[in-house]
């Protein structure tokens, strides 16, 4: 059988794939696949771009196990009203309509503009959504059910975690210790597969969204000032046209506050760049934009201009609605950078600089065929988080797939190009799930300042390497061989 992600750039032929609905079945797989000398990896709808999610042995579909669950015991008998148990593959669509079921409704603190994924790739890779006071997904966990090598089952959380240690679960291990559990969270499925997550939501709400044009010079002078403004909204963002068509590239710059007195808009979603794109270019109409983007590549700057001013305005809605882009019918891939806050404007120089050299101009490929986005996210407590220990903007570069083509050489020639600048000038990290497989171990290893600990972790839960695969051979193997001890519980 052949398995292929949502890009079509990373294709394998795994010997199974399996789908269990259960805790025993999972543990069942890994002492199976222990036992003929296979790995394994979970994966769930194939929206990573870098290999980190398969293997050419075992390969286990997260979404087959995606139900709401009961709490551990908990050391507080009154619970916690906002800790809510689920299954690991549960999509954030679906976990966002079970939050809002609840007798007390609750939502997630943030999110990002996709709702297909599954809740533990969205966490277990560092994904995020945008507001300098709001952490990545990752902040919301309280615990972590996983599978380890040996069909080893741990619940694991920090020092002062949610289980009461007096009332053990049959066949489970606690460990309640800041570095396994600040390790284990962001751990891209290297120590095992994760059965289940306790995590925190909030009192359900509604945003009020206020997105206005401007050029990248205005909004550049914003973010020289400090932190201080991005701390006067729950959210703000940024997309940026890198082509200028008079002078100066223009930007969308999003503001969000929770809703206070603002009338909903009618309609429960609003329209993604691409689709604006489409929507308010006449030309288009019996056309389509794909093919005209091949056939006029140079007027790809104008399009994403009127893309950008199509979506100013205003939009209130449930969170989820404001947040939620999806894909918007047009296919698309990209990669994720993560920069220091203090570095967004000088990253972002380098961008447009970058892009603007790069481009051919009878050359679609050399083009970008969407805004770039800069999002703004507080600082992750999680080791090998992108945006551990520091204030960080996301910066996410898309390109249009077309029919049949899909990602391009072109294309990732130049993401890996201006990764490696930002690398350079800016101490730039990576989403794990959003970049082409350029990433190296030692990167890894100067980019993250915990990364010794976090590969203790892992030796205690993967002895036995049951959970490698051709990523982890170049990303984290070669870290190991400089990983002294293994750490305890």
């Amino acid at each position: 059988m052949t398995w292929s992600n949502y890009g079509g750039n990373i294709v394998v032929k795994p010997k199974r794939i399996e789908q269990p609905t259960t805790l025993q079945q999972l543990i069942d797989i890994v002492r199976n696949a222990e036992a003929h000398g296979l790995t394994v990896r979970g994966f769930g709808d194939g929206h990573s771009f870098s290999s980190v999610a398969v293997t050419d042995d075992v390969m286990v579909r997260t979404h087959s196990y995606a139900s709401p669950l009961p709490l551990p015991p908990m050391r507080n008998l009154a619970g916690n009203p906002r800790l809510v148990n689920v299954e690991a593959g549960i999509t954030l669509a679906q976990l966002i309509r079970h939050l809002r079921s609840l007798k007390t409704p609750l939502a997630l603190p943030n999110m990002g503009s996709y709702t297909g994924q599954a809740l533990i790739g969205a966490i277990t890779t560092g994904t995020h959504g945008s507001g300098l006071t709001l952490g990545p997904i990752a902040e919301m966990v309280r615990s972590v059910l996983i599978v380890a090598s040996g069909g080893r089952v741990f619940r694991i959380e920090p020092s002062n975690g949610i289980t009461d240690p007096a009332v053990p679960e049959t066949g489970v291990t606690l460990v309640q210790n800041d570095d396994w559990f600040h390790s284990v969270v962001v751990s891209m499925g290297c120590m095992g597969l994760v059965h289940s997550l306790v995590i925190e939501g909030i009192p359900d709400y509604e945003l009020f969204e206020d997105r206005r044009l401007g050029r990248w010079t205005e909004a550049r002078s914003m973010i020289d000032v400090d932190h201080a403004i991005f701390s006067r909204f729950r959210h703000q963002e940024i997309l940026v046209n890198p082509y200028s068509t008079d002078g100066a590239p223009k930007v969308l710059v999003t503001a969000r506050r929770t809703r206070t007195t603002e009338a909903l808009s009618p309609q429960p979603t609003r329209d993604s760049p691409w689709l604006a794109i489409a929507n308010v270019a006449q030309e288009l109409v019996g056309i389509g934009l794909q093919s005209h983007i091949v056939n006029h590549p140079t007027q790809i700057p104008g399009l994403l201009d009127s893309g950008l001013s199509a979506l100013r305005g205003t939009f209130c809605s449930h969170y989820d609605g404001v947040l939620t882009l999806g894909l918007g019918g047009i296919d698309g891939y990209a990669n994720e950078i993560a920069v220091p806050f203090e570095q967004t404007a000088t990253a972002v120089d380098i961008i447009i600089e970058t892009l603007n050299k790069l481009r051919v101009p009878k050359n679609w490929r050399t083009y970008v065929t969407s805004p770039f986005s800069l999002r703004f996210v507080a600082a992750s407590a999680h080791y090998l988080a992108p945006q551990y220990g520091r204030p960080t903007c996301m910066i996410e570069l898309p390109f249009m797939s077309l029919p049949d083509i899909g990602v391009t050489e072109e294309s990732v020639l130049i993401l890996n190009h201006i990764q490696r600048r930002l690398q350079t000038t800016c101490d730039a990290r990576m989403h794990w799930g959003l970049e082409f497989d350029a990433l190296t171990a030692e990167q890894v290893r100067t980019m993250y300042p915990r990364w010794q600990t976090w590969c203790e972790v892992l030796l205690a839960l993967d002895p036995r390497g049951t959970f490698r695969n051709s990523w982890t051979r170049r990303v984290i193997e070669p870290l190991l061989q400089h990983t002294g001890g293994t750490i305890t519980a």
